[in-house]
């Protein structure tokens, strides 16, 4: 049987996880390189990741 603890670490790893690829596709798009060298259209597209 689960309990609310055990909920709360399910809710936190389903969040973990969603955090992990919004990260991977920011880090896809650009972020993490200088603004200068990511194109716009790249740029447009790692801002509506975040």
């Amino acid at each position: 049987m689960l309990w609310v603890d055990d909920w709360a670490i399910v809710a936190a790893h389903l969040f973990s996880i969603a955090f992990s690829v919004c990260n991977i596709m920011s880090v896809k798009h650009g972020f993490g390189n200088h603004t200068w060298e990511v194109p716009k259209p790249e740029r447009i597209q790692a801002l509506k990741c975040k």
